[in-house]
């Protein structure tokens, strides 16, 4: 049997199922033999892998077992519709908590909300945008957050390009996300690049907090007192318009030439 495969076996009393683990290759196997009816059986497994978070192995072993089409009774087939009902919902609402969970660290970041520092464990991780600096604690974090908020005060907004949901486990889910930062006044270096943000929740006494937050910005490193390599931005604006200045003049001095030529009474 290859790896990934399920099979459930269900048969008068008897209830065995069979899981080949696809991520360590070898197989765990549950057994149970007593006195109770099938639609009891998976009544006691549905609570068993709602708990466990394996709705989706039973779900697809159930779907390759012959035992199915065997439910007979109203109460089996309601138990059964239950189930899918249940695993399909579960799964939904976990995507949406992790979604609503990503969607409040934006807003609140986006909108430079102060309130967002609360959000951050004790036991925390993290890196800046252009920083070269591994952060260990909250409390450093709060003081490069309040930094960000202080370097540029006014909302951005976050233009989403692309965003991974993972739920690790019952206590730990993860967002991955790509976009582009748009900075509250025109400039067109930073918003061309892709800002990536990796967070981290974890569930502690009721409350989903941000053990780990690292975002990167493939623009160079900010320098010291920064988050966002402002200054870097700048000086590449001065650049910029000091070339422009630069090809305006001899744009100018060959048109003056041209009209010369054109004209020997100028000198």
């Amino acid at each position: 049997m290859r790896k990934g495969e399920a099979v459930c076996f269900l048969s008068g009393t008897i209830l065995e199922i069979t899981v080949i683990s696809a991520l360590r290759g070898d197989a765990e196997i549950f057994s149970r033999k007593d006195e109770t009816t099938e639609a009891q059986q998976l009544e006691s497994l549905l609570c068993f892998h709602q708990q466990s978070g394996l709705l989706w192995v039973l779900f697809l072993a159930l779907l390759g077992t012959s035992s199915v089409k065997n439910l007979q009774t109203s109460d089996d087939r309601t138990l059964f519709t239950r189930f899918l009902m249940t695993s399909v919902s579960a799964q939904e609402e976990r995507q949406s908590l992790i979604r609503s969970l990503f969607d409040e660290y934006i807003e609140m970041y986006a909108s430079r909300d102060d309130r967002l520092t609360a959000r951050f464990s004790e036991n925390f991780s993290g890196y800046a945008g252009s920083s070269d600096v591994l952060v260990k604690d909250k409390d450093e974090w709060v003081k490069i957050t309040r930094q960000d908020f202080a370097q540029v005060p006014g909302r951005i907004r976050i233009e989403m390009l692309d965003i991974l949901l993972q739920d690790i486990s019952d206590d730990v889910v993860a967002v991955t996300a790509f976009f582009h930062i748009h900075l509250p006044f025109p400039e067109h270096i930073l918003s061309g690049e892709t800002a990536r943000l990796v967070l981290v929740f974890r569930l502690k006494g009721g409350d989903w907090e941000i053990v780990h937050s690292g975002i990167s910005i493939p623009f160079g490193l900010a320098q010291s007192g920064e988050i966002y390599p402002m200054i870097r931005l700048q000086e590449h604006a001065y650049e910029l318009e000091v070339l422009v200045e630069q090809r305006t003049q001899a744009l100018k001095a060959v048109n003056e030439k041209l009209v010369a030529l054109r004209d020997p009474r100028i000198i």
